[in-house]
């Protein structure tokens, strides 16, 4: 009886991956730091807002790009007839799936927009308001109405300022009322909002709220929208 042939032992520089595996497992790996750090950058300077999602994705490109990468160098992987087009289809097809995935799990990862918001307050002599109100950068058009609702002795100073710390809309009065800043141009991050009151007695309300058609305040929202009716 014959018996079957010994296996040759694989010598060294055949245990090693072949250099297509290598680039493709670099590409990966390389490519999902990249991606990752870009996706938190993103989410740090765009005021926080999408944070959760590209987190997410962030931290899906890094850790799938580190595995798929450890995949194409195992010798199992890279010694099948058709490992280099399969490896070249897993390369290309891990951005497609980061995208698909950004597109289904955006609407759950990213709360909707804020549209309104109402500050409120009786500071003496030299008090105030000064505090910030982070725009969403899907707001495109916004207004701020600041009503009077009492003050003697004195006036009250307001301003508004963009997340560039540039006065978008400012104003001094001494007498009761209600003053509007019109349509403005929303930029998103986090804006100013500081009312000086240099009055003996002040009572104020300043309203925020976005004026696109796609993203309405809440229908029982009411700060100082009565008094402009």
């Amino acid at each position: 009886m014959s018996s079957a042939p010994a296996t040759r032992p694989k010598r060294l520089d055949e245990r090693v991956a072949p250099g297509w595996a290598n680039l493709s497992t670099n590409l990966l790996r390389g490519g999902g730091i990249l991606v990752g750090a870009l996706l938190l950058w993103l989410g740090i300077v765009t005021g926080g807002f999408f944070l959760l999602l590209t987190g997410v994705l962030a931290a899906i490109a890094i850790v799938g790009g580190w595995v798929l990468g450890s995949l194409i160098q195992r010798e199992g992987w890279y010694d099948r007839p058709n490992a280099r087009m399969l490896s070249l289809g897993v390369v290309v097809l891990f951005p497609v799936a980061l995208l698909v995935f950004a597109q289904v799990a955006g609407p759950l990862l990213t709360p909707a927009p804020t549209t309104a918001a109402c500050f409120k307050g009786t500071p003496a002599r030299g008090g105030g308001l000064q505090t910030q109100l982070g725009i969403d950068p899907r707001i495109k058009t916004m207004v701020f109405n600041f009503q009077v609702t009492d003050i003697s002795g004195g006036a009250v100073r307001w301003f508004v300022q963009d997340p560039t710390m540039q006065s978008r809309w400012s104003g001094r009065e001494e007498a009761p009322g209600t003053f509007t800043s019109g349509a403005l141009p929303a930029t998103g991050g986090q804006w100013t909002l500081n009312v000086i009151s240099e009055a003996d007695s002040l009572s104020y309300d300043m309203e925020w709220l976005t004026i696109d058609p796609a993203a309405q305040p809440p229908a029982d929202f009411d700060c100082v929208s009565a008094a402009l009716n």
